[in-house]
């Protein structure tokens, strides 16, 4: 029987978020292996002040934001899996949370990353879910908010290898890791059954945050970028309306399949010995064979 997979949870809080920082750590510090609280506040607090309850507690300048945080999260994992909880993030079991997340990793081998659900969350749950594939239990997703989310060991070595110095904000940090995961065989699921309550605002310009991103991603493979691109169109489609079974995608899934068989008979007659079958048919051919 193997032993449980470790967890490293890592908490990202900031100034007035200390107190459930200390609350959260308190309550799971007996079910994690590791545990580290990256605090950002004013130079004229008094570190002693924020002196951690339990784990390790860094502090560090306003000026870090998101990104930066993160990398010293990934600079610190020493464990199996590296769990990552917002501050200001709230929920009514969080030992229940810390289950799930272990049991689904140990579960699913291949699982790469881990999420809860969550309110006022950039991503509604029917909009990124993976139609079909299961009805009970955590499911597969095509995105996962970084509001309460897991890495596995493989995951969190391919993040530690990206560069954050530019990505202030950290969006796109979710993209990276879920491309990589897609790209590799590992699974993204959520956990539906587990919904974390969060506040709606947010205390940072969107726009440059989305610009940050965009120069961020250029670290992603070419597969990865284009694994980027079907999955946010994916989202895209659902939130229009557009269902994996609605009868526009059923059409346009026909219509490739036609053209496909068209091409492998077009090419059977082609490769035919009987001259007077295929000299009538090279010119479609180049249609559906050479452009």
């Amino acid at each position: 029987m193997s032993l449980p997979l470790t967890i490293h949870l890592a908490i990202i809080s900031w100034e007035n978020q200390d107190l459930n920082a200390k609350y959260i750590s308190k309550l799971l510090s007996p079910y994690v292996h590791q545990l580290t609280v990256i605090h950002s506040c004013s130079l004229n607090s008094s570190i002693e002040e924020h002196a951690p309850i339990m784990g390790k507690w860094i502090v560090v300048s306003n000026d870090l934001f998101y990104g930066g945080k993160f990398k010293i999260a990934l600079d610190e994992h020493q464990s199996d899996i590296l769990l990552i909880i917002q501050a200001d993030a709230s929920f009514s079991n969080w030992p229940l949370l810390i289950n799930a997340c272990q049991n689904c990793f140990s579960e699913i081998p291949q699982l790469g990353i881990w999420a809860s659900d969550a309110n006022h969350s950039s991503w509604e749950f029917n909009d990124i879910r993976v139609d079909n594939l299961a009805e009970f239990g955590p499911q597969a997703v095509v995105q996962a908010d970084g509001i309460v989310c897991a890495f596995s060991w493989e995951t969190v070595q391919y993040l530690k290898s990206l560069n954050y110095e530019e990505n202030r904000y950290g969006w796109g940090i979710d993209w990276a890791a879920i491309t990589y995961a897609y790209c590799h065989n590992l699974k993204v699921m959520m956990d539906p059954s587990i919904v974390i309550n969060h506040p709606e605002k947010t205390g940072y310009p969107k726009m440059l945050a989305f610009n940050q991103m965009g120069s961020f991603l250029e670290q992603l493979s070419p597969q990865q970028k284009v694994m980027y691109q079907l999955l946010d169109n994916y989202i895209l489609m659902k939130r229009n309306g557009y269902a994996l079974d609605s009868e526009a995608l059923k059409k346009r899934i026909s219509y490739i399949e036609r053209i496909k068989d068209q091409s492998v008979q077009i090419q059977m007659l082609k490769n035919s010995n009987s001259w007077k079958i295929t000299r009538p048919l090279r010119a479609l051919s180049k249609l559906f064979l050479q452009k």
